[in-house]
């Protein structure tokens, strides 16, 4: 995990995806080592470049790119400068890293997320949920918070999969006509919060289930993996039904609404 104004890796390897972390409306350079998916580094040499580029989602025309300030061959760093520009709204965003040798020609391409926390006291009618609105919520804001892990237990990009992943649901059930939404754009905050919830405990308790190493001695079993599983599995498995029994119940509330009006409406 980072803070915000930094850049967040995953946190027991070097590997993308990133998280870019930034504050709304401060300027921040921030140093991305150049790790492939899986921690291998690609192989520079001089007059590479990189690129930084994200959009809120991806079918948008709407794409911000940031050419690296610098490029250390020997370090595999680049470094990229946010302006108050592309931080002035808070947003979550996907993007990647286009990394290119000296005639311009793309050699290398690494997923990143980017996310610029809303400022509280911000007139700006978007807040999006953010990646520590759902650490808050699992209660892995810091090692302390998890006294046998001695550890985060889940990464930023894993938590910014999720929310996206839950938006992501939202579109596909929506009927035609409904407004397409964005992890930005989402208005239900709170049921987002829980959904992403839900899709990080379900991610968690398959990756424990396959790395389950019981330990028996002296006729006690001890296997705590298997304790934690169970939880995973059935607290996320009831959080994301309740998420999607919330999409549609929103959907057919909406669509009642258009056919015989609300307190909105002149006909009501």
């Amino acid at each position: 995990m980072s803070i915000p104004g930094s850049l967040s890796q995953a946190v027991s390897t070097a590997k993308a995806p990133y998280v870019f972390r930034l504050k709304q409306s401060v300027a921040e350079a921030v140093t991305a080592p150049l790790y492939k998916q899986g921690g291998a580094a690609p192989s520079l040499d001089t007059g590479y470049t990189a690129t930084l580029a994200w959009a809120t989602h991806r079918e948008s025309s709407d794409r911000t790119t940031l050419d690296s300030t610098s490029l250390t061959v020997a370090d595999e760093e680049a470094v990229f400068t946010f302006t108050t520009t592309h931080t002035a709204d808070p947003k979550l965003c996907i993007g990647r890293i286009d990394i290119k040798n000296a005639s311009g020609t793309t050699v290398d391409r690494l997923p990143c997320y980017l996310e610029v926390e809303p400022d509280l006291l911000d007139t700006n009618d978007s807040f999006p949920v953010t990646i520590d609105n759902v650490r808050a919520r699992l209660q892995d804001r810091a090692a302390a918070d998890n006294r046998v892990l001695d550890a985060f237990e889940f990464e930023d990009g894993e938590i910014a999969e999720a929310i996206m992943g839950a938006v992501d649901l939202w579109n596909e059930i929506a009927y035609p006509g409904l407004p397409m939404y964005t992890a930005t754009t989402f208005l239900y905050r709170e049921q987002l919060i829980l959904a992403a919830v839900g899709r990080v405990y379900l991610n968690k308790a398959a990756n424990l289930q396959r790395n389950r190493l019981p330990a028996l001695g002296e006729g006690m079993k001890v296997d705590d993996v298997e304790h934690r599983v169970a939880l995973y599995q059935q607290e996320g498995t009831r959080l994301w039904e309740e998420w999607k029994a919330y999409i549609v119940a929103r959907i057919k509330q909406v669509r009642y609404a258009e056919w015989v009006g609300d307190s909105r409406s002149e006909y009501y």
